[in-house]
């Protein structure tokens, strides 16, 4: 509708209501402004903007060192199909004060944030209210898809009952995300502000931050309350010092379905969870049940109720190819479910009593860490009272069977037979316990101890015979 190019703009004292911007998508803005290096003031001062629609960015920021003013300003109850604003000026500078943000809609699914910044951009927000604002993307009032060298400093504003897919508030992405070799700066500050009912539908309700270049993040006097998502109630981020985020805050009732009422991560690290050694000891064909447990940056338990994280199995293998026609594993790889992953049947089948060296993988396009990737596992021989069974070529260990109706535990003992790899009722032998015999060592032996008693008592008298003569 209005289209600025490398002219300085000002708009004072107006009222855009009811309008209708349709057309081609991202050609239908109510407002497309492109700065010149001498031209690049842009400025709306005492401005309202109500039930307004548009099929694109409503409005547009083009050029370079743009210098953009909001001041005053009301945005309500518009729909874009894209951003309400887009600023895709680099170098540039936006100031908003004194703004109300209210019950907004980016309806476009693959554009991000109702304040998009895609250049370089120190943004300032000061004293202003964005409330019930909605994008069907990521950031639901802020987005930056480009943070080099860019500045957000937010002060005395207030975020209620937003929401975006991840981010309710504000997504920051920083797309040299993997480039070890930038050393740009990114620097977020935001001081006396509240958070309140704001909600993402995936990952983090106020924050959703992915930028290695953060190097300054200031938080003084914030209140978060009620926020939530489904990991990382107010913030989720792989890429930041979360303890910054520990200080001079208020946090209240917030909420994750998976992980981090407060703050999460994407999974990070395995934990085996079942000894604390290293070393274990076991003989052939045991089962020894291994968990494992996936946690994120703030060891977490990383539960994943919905499995949105893609379907993650471990894998326990032999790190010796030597070994493979020595053992057999069976049991050795599981998923995980609500964060717990068990190996309830692992179990070890070996030719002979030998070391064996784990390790640990998990398949999963993340990359995940293990606490400790190495176990060692002592295969041992057969105990002296077990019978050695052979399953192909790989021995196993059986403690002796006997039938206990004849051959009761409490009463008996169960002794294996001469034969090896033989382990039936009728190889074995029942040995009655000390104290029992007879049939099925049923019955009690009592020991005769009448006539030791009646010896006993006469030494005593005898005794005392002596002593009296001797007095």
């Amino acid at each position: 509708m209005i289209n600025i190019f490398n002219k300085p703009a000002s708009f004072h004292n107006c009222l855009f209501d009811n309008i209708l911007c349709n057309g081609d998508v991202d050609y239908s803005s109510l407002i497309t402004f492109t700065s010149s290096l001498n031209n690049n003031y842009f400025n709306m001062n005492e401005v309202t903007i109500n039930k307004c629609m548009s099929n694109g960015d409503f409005i547009i920021i083009q050029g370079s060192k743009s210098n953009i003013k909001f001041e005053n300003m009301n945005i309500n109850n518009t729909i874009s199909y894209g951003s309400l604003i887009n600023n895709l000026s680099f170098n540039s500078e936006i100031i908003i004060s004194n703004a109300y943000v209210i019950n907004n809609k980016n309806t476009n699914k693959l554009k991000c944030g109702l304040i998009t910044n895609n250049g370089n951009t120190n943004l300032i927000i000061d004293n202003s209210k964005f409330e019930r604002n909605e994008n069907k993307n990521n950031g639901g009032v802020i987005c930056f898809m480009n943070i080099d060298d860019s500045r957000i400093k937010i002060s005395s504003s207030s975020f209620i009952n937003n929401y975006a897919l991840n981010g309710g508030v504000m997504y920051l992405y920083d797309r040299k995300l993997n480039d070890i070799k930038k050393n740009n700066d990114f620097i977020l500050e935001i001081y006396d502000s509240s958070f309140i009912k704001n909600n993402a539908n995936y990952f983090g309700g106020v924050f959703n931050i992915e930028a290695n270049s953060l190097k300054i993040l200031n938080m003084k006097n914030l209140n978060f309350t009620k926020n939530s998502a489904y990991a990382g109630g107010i913030l989720y981020s792989n890429t930041i010092n979360f303890n910054n985020f520990q200080k001079d805050i208020i946090s209240m009732n917030n909420i994750a379905e998976s992980h981090g009422n407060e703050y999460a991560s994407s999974p990070y690290m395995v934990n085996l969870n079942t000894t604390n050694s290293n070393e274990i000891s076991v003989k052939s064909g045991d089962k020894y049940p291994l968990t494992f447990v996936l946690k994120d940056k703030f060891n977490q338990t990383v539960t994943d109720v919905s499995r949105y994280y893609s379907n993650m199995i471990l894998t326990i293998y032999d790190d010796n190819d030597k070994n493979i026609e020595n053992i057999k594993i069976t049991g050795n790889i599981c998923s995980f479910s609500k964060g717990i992953c068990e190996l309830k049947d692992f179990k070890i089948y070996s030719e002979t009593a030998m070391t064996i060296d784990f390790k640990f993988s998990i398949q999963n396009e993340n990359k995940i860490l293990f606490g400790n990737n190495k176990l060692k596992m002592i295969i041992n021989e057969c105990n002296e009272e077990q019978i050695k069974m052979y399953y192909n070529k790989y021995y196993y260990c059986e403690y002796p069977k006997c039938d206990l109706t004849t051959c009761p535990n409490e009463n008996a003992n169960c002794e294996k037979g001469d034969l090896e790899n033989i382990n039936t009722i009728k190889s074995n032998h029942c040995i009655c316990k000390g104290g029992w015999g007879g049939n099925n060592c049923s019955e009690k032996i009592y020991a005769n101890i009448r006539y030791k008693f009646i010896y006993i008592k006469y030494i005593y008298i005898y005794i005392f015979y002596i002593n009296s003569n001797y007095i």
